[in-house]
């Protein structure tokens, strides 16, 4: 299949998506946290580790992900990188002790964020009209995963034991990283360049700055709807855990319903000149905090349509912000160093799930359980603000 095919960008974007699909083993811990706290009889403080390491790992392993995808390619990086996160989850099911859980889930973070990737080929291979279609379509596996894996690995952990799921999952993975080998290809004049590129030359970038900013004060929001969700619909609103399960697959589903919908509409808007992806993610930014502060004001004994109308407001937004800085990297940095911009400003700003979650837990132990919704909406703000006033337009889109 020659370059000027109109299949070839989304083979390899096909290819892509079934590599970052693995990333969705950062929700297995959850599932399986019960069984692994019994088995090693080991707190849920020090059980949770798993997570911390993981997180560690993929703040600095994205950041590496990226810089590899510019200096030797997408198709090495990315399939290599599935294939070693498949063999580590396979480790963790054979894990002995929680401290070699631990260990090894923190390997398996390293080369988990894969999405590293993706502004940089829907710079080599897509129009910039489809720029924010083309990074949407790669998130499709990892969120369809976080959509309907869930039931999957609750029956293989009720069947054969939460071992089980993450040896299932890890081959899985490496299927996953073999598909991606195939598919994906480097684009040649994008290729010749690799050697060129300068670690360092992504941070002389303006924007690379303002969007870690702005994307730093969205995961500040993000790791109260990840890591706390269940439980507030638990605790703090006194919902069973069936109805939490359903509202938590609501949330999911919204949300990828509204970012295969407005992350294409920012595309045409931008292409027509109406209005910039910048200010449209900006205004995300904007609905996605006052969606938080609603949902951070309900109370225990409401009506469950209050709480499904919210959950709804909110996957408007939280989905869709975690995609919205790839289309923007893919606009405004150069082929050869978008991976590694992209490493820098969504793995790295990665760092409030690593800070946060303790600070959160004692918050919401001393104001409640919502408060840590509220309080964290001005951030989610600010986000918005700083791409709005300080981003300045990239040059005109063309279709």
């Amino acid at each position: 299949m020659g370059e000027n095919s109109k299949f070839l960008p989304w083979m390899v974007a096909t290819g892509a998506m079934l590599a970052f699909t693995v990333r969705w083993l950062h929700y297995l811990y959850s599932f399986t946290a019960p069984q692994i706290m019994d088995e090693f009889g080991v707190p849920a403080a020090t059980a949770s580790l798993m997570v911390t390491a993981n997180s560690i790992g993929m703040v600095v392993g994205g950041f590496l992900i990226g810089v590899l995808c510019d200096k030797i390619g997408v198709r090495v990086t990315l399939s290599i990188a599935a294939v070693v996160v498949g063999v580590f989850t396979i480790f963790v099911g054979y894990a002995q002790s929680i401290y070699m859980a631990i260990v090894m889930f923190g390997i398996a973070g390293l080369f988990s964020w894969l999405s590293s990737a993706f502004p940089k080929i829907a710079r080599a291979w897509f129009p910039p009209s489809l720029y924010s279609t083309a990074n949407s379509y790669m998130f499709l596996g990892f969120r369809l995963s976080a959509l309907f894996m869930g039931p999957v690995v609750a029956s293989i952990v009720i069947t054969s034991g939460w071992r089980s799921a993450w040896i299932d999952m890890g081959i899985l993975c490496i299927l996953m990283g073999v598909l991606a080998f195939a598919l994906i290809r480097d684009k040649k004049d994008v290729q010749v360049e690799q050697s060129k590129v300068s670690v360092g030359e992504v941070f002389k970038y303006r924007d690379a700055w303002i969007l870690f900013g702005a994307y730093s004060m969205w995961l500040i929001g993000c790791v109260m709807y990840v890591v706390f969700t269940i439980t507030y619909l638990q605790k703090g609103l006194q919902l069973d855990p069936m109805t939490s399960g359903w509202l938590w697959s609501l949330l999911q589903l919204v949300g990828i319903i509204s970012m295969y919908i407005l992350l294409p509409l920012s595309d045409l808007l931008a292409s027509k000149g109406i209005i910039s992806r910048k200010n449209f993610a900006g205004i995300m930014f904007l609905v996605a905090s006052v969606a938080f502060f609603i949902f951070g004001s309900l109370k225990p004994g409401m009506p469950i349509t209050y709480y499904a109308a919210s959950i709804v407001l909110v996957g408007l937004g939280a989905l869709l912000l975690t995609t919205i800085p790839a289309p923007l990297i893919s606009e405004r940095f150069p082929p050869n160093i978008a991976g590694t911009a992209t490493g820098f400003i969504t793995a790295v700003g990665q760092w409030p799930f690593i800070v946060m979650p303790p600070i959160a837990g004692m918050l919401a132990a001393t104001y409640g359980w919502g408060f840590i919704y509220q309080v964290s909406a001005p951030f989610i703000a600010i986000g918005g603000m700083i791409l709005i006033l300080l981003m300045k337009p990239p040059q005109k889109v063309s279709a």
